[in-house]
């Protein structure tokens, strides 16, 4: 009796056939919504004609198995995982399955694995092997270039960090620290000609009622932080700012991550503990969560869209269909969405990019939204990030606006302000008597915050 040896096939090696690659493929929910619209249309037409059992069936099956039941959703579904450059039967396959860890996605899609290993490969490369200046004392933020294996120079900026808090936003106040500590440092290498291929900076607050929270100076504040922040639930920003070298000259690139943390209820004896380590110096907030704090620490909700900053600006129209809006709902939360906004050329906006929140309740599309600007911008109808507009009154609103309407009403009003709810008068007034005057500040903040 003879045997055969099988060699077991690695499916991670597996490659698609070259004319597969022009094959388009769908979700089972954007098939469920095409046979339902034809549904609808033999409705309505004049002579009603019986399905057939094929039709039916398969109706049945994509409405059971649908994920998506929204235009608007799958749009929105298929542009986030059309950014990662994946094939499209791999982009339909992980919209169908939704997997909910990278584990279980590499699991069902094996292909997915050689890919990320690919792109993780090429990134840590490319930072190993660049000149990296790091604008920080901090050691946490040295660690975690030296654990994947980056030794950065470390210079420190001599920026004070003492901006007046109640003339910012606690966003606008963290990116402006860290903009004025990145450019203290940029000004250093420059001056003393060191070999330079990244500077890196950033600065860390923490906000609870609109207030700011930065390093205690003394046991005293620390203690008094801690017991304001204890027991709730507050947000940590981070405003991260690099200069990348390019063809012997920097380009400057920033970005913030906000995170919820909720923490649990310190008692006076935790507190005094926690504070005798002498860990809560050198942190915002006078906590860490790396270390001994992250015991009093309950839950930690991070805000995950950093990677659109690290897109080309072809690849991010690409991914949004060249309107230059990006559209998603935050995590699994349907009420929250975030918009990422790009003007065009012939706006006074252009070259600026502008992440939005955008809030519904309940009601919606009974009620409208809330929209946030998460990016500062300078514009009438913007005070403190909060838009004010006429559209977005329950008097002028209408349930048949679609998010991407909102969105795209967004667009336009940055050119084509509402005067008639002008948030900032002063600004109003500018933009009708002092065009030049308006039109440079715009572009002074574009620069700052959003470019």
């Amino acid at each position: 009796m003879s045997t055969i040896n099988q060699v077991e096939e690695d499916a991670s090696e597996l490659q698609f056939p070259k004319d597969f690659d022009q094959a388009e493929t769908l979700l089972i929910s954007e098939v469920f919504l095409l046979l339902k619209h034809r549904q609808e249309q033999n409705e309505r037409a004049d002579e009603f004609q019986e399905p057939n059992e094929v039709f039916t069936k398969t109706l049945t099956y994509t409405e059971k198995f649908s994920k998506f039941n929204k235009h608007e959703t799958i749009t929105a579904v298929r542009s986030h995982l059309m950014k990662k450059r994946l094939h499209k039967f791999e982009v339909a396959s992980l919209a169908n399955l939704c997997p909910e860890t990278a584990e279980e996605a590499n699991a069902l899609l094996p292909s997915l694995e050689s890919r990320f290993e690919e792109v993780m490969h090429s990134a840590l490369n490319f930072i190993q092997k660049s000149r990296v200046i790091l604008g920080s004392s901090s050691p946490r933020r040295l660690n975690l270039f030296q654990n994947i294996g980056v030794n950065p120079t470390v210079i420190k900026s001599n920026f004070e960090e003492n901006l007046p808090k109640e003339k910012y936003s606690p966003l606008e106040y963290v990116t402006n620290t860290s903009l004025y500590k990145a450019e203290d440092v940029y000004k250093q290498v420059l001056l003393a000609n060191q070999d330079a291929d990244i500077i890196v900076c950033a600065d860390t607050i923490v906000v609870f009622n609109n207030s700011i929270f930065e390093k205690p100076t003394t046991p005293e504040k620390a203690k008094i932080m801690l017991r304001t922040l204890s027991g709730t639930k507050h947000s940590v920003i981070t405003s991260v700012v690099f200069y990348l070298k390019k063809n012997e000259c920097f380009e400057r690139f920033n970005f913030t991550e906000t995170s919820q943390i909720q923490m649990s209820v310190m008692t006076d004896e935790d507190i005094d503990f926690y504070v005798s380590t002498g860990e809560p110096f050198d942190k915002a907030g006078g906590y860490g969560i790396q270390t001994i704090g992250g015991v009093f620490i309950e839950s930690v909700l991070v805000d995950d869209v950093n990677e659109l900053f690290f897109m080309s600006s072809e690849e991010f129209l690409s991914s949004c269909g060249g309107n230059g809006i990006w559209l998603a709902p935050k995590g699994k939360n349907i009420y929250n969405w975030l918009a990422v906004l790009v003007p065009p050329k012939t706006s006074m906006y252009s070259g600026g990019t502008f992440f939005v929140n955008i809030h519904i309740t309940e009601e919606y599309p009974f009620e409208p939204p809330s929209v946030i600007f998460r990016t500062p911008v300078y514009h009438c109808n913007v005070h403190q990030g909060v838009l004010k507009a006429s559209f977005l009154s329950r008097q002028h609103w209408t349930a048949t606006n679609t998010l991407f309407n909102v969105a795209q009403k967004i667009m336009e009003l940055l050119d084509d302000p509402d005067f008639l709810v002008p948030y900032i008068s002063s600004i109003a007034f500018e933009f009708i008597n002092a065009k030049n005057r308006h039109n440079q500040k715009v572009r002074d903040w574009i620069n700052r915050f959003a470019n």
